[in-house]
């Protein structure tokens, strides 16, 4: 598995770089805008430039995007629902004046699952049509199934990608602690997690992973992280999950509370045999 990181954005988006290199990251995850509002100054020219360019030299790649967590394409409300379409397909443009691999984001939520799940349909699938010269890849992150979220189980992200119309641009990215708060246990029943994954929606559509340990139990619901073996998940899951050797070319972001990435780094490398 690569190794990597949220890296924070602060002074200069190309700064997230070499906090990377300092971290020993393989990869790295960026916002390309604030993640708290609707509004940013574009990325000049410049720090696109310099952001490929540190990527290249310090070998970090692939490299993804984090969309802001206001994007709500599941929204009931039509004219908030056709903004947050609308500002997914900057994001997209944003990732790919950066040189990015990906971007992801998160579904969204409705009381009403069915219409749910087909707003996201929709949405990712003008998002594509949209911004034809792109190659970034879409990615839903699969939630903990707190309230009304969706995409918290394997069948909900099925149901979205059966119905996305270009496949090569969208994917998963599959949150670990999310995973568990959901009741997938990987740590005891890995195998079958992933069976079930790869029966359901197949293993080609997984492209990245959030490295993120559970600070609660086993279904909670609830969407706190913790430092890579030091939650729920503990040592023997992630332990089986960076020495799968299906993964091993799959990139993990790290995204746990602080900022001591180097150390997390560090503890998962050594969990490889």
């Amino acid at each position: 598995m690569l190794f990597g990181a949220h890296e924070s954005i602060a002074n200069k988006i190309y700064r997230s770089l070499d906090i990377a290199k300092e971290d020993g990251c393989d990869c790295v995850q960026v916002f390309t805008k604030s993640p708290r509002m609707w509004n940013s100054p574009p990325i000049s020219d410049k720090d696109a430039f310099e952001f490929k360019r540190k990527a290249a030299e310090f070998k970090i790649t692939p490299n993804v995007s984090h969309a802001s967590f206001l994007l709500n394409i599941a929204n009931e409300d039509d004219k908030k629902r056709k903004f947050a379409v609308k500002n997914l397909i900057d994001e997209v443009k944003r990732a790919q004046q950066l040189g990015l691999m990906g971007l992801m984001f998160h579904p969204g939520s409705n009381a009403d699952k069915k219409k749910g799940i087909q707003y996201i349909i929709e949405g990712i699938n003008e998002v594509i049509e949209k911004t034809p010269e792109s190659k970034i890849i879409i990615m839903v992150e699969n939630t903990a199934g707190t309230g009304n979220w969706l995409g918290s189980t394997f069948p909900e992200l099925k149901e979205i990608l059966a119905g996305i119309k270009d496949k090569s641009r969208f994917g998963f990215c599959l949150d670990t602690c999310h995973l568990f708060a959901a009741g997938y246990d990987l740590k005891d029943d890995y195998k079958n997690v992933f069976e079930e994954f790869d029966k359901l929606i197949g293993l080609k559509y997984l492209r990245c992973f959030h490295l993120n340990d559970s600070l609660f139990a086993l279904g909670s619901k609830k969407d706190r992280h913790e430092h890579p073996g030091k939650g729920f998940i503990g040592k023997k899951g992630f332990e089986q999950l960076v020495n799968d050797a299906r993964f091993k070319s799959t990139p993990g972001y790290l995204e746990a509370p602080g900022t001591d990435y180097k150390g997390d780094i560090k503890y998962l490398r050594k969990l490889i045999k």
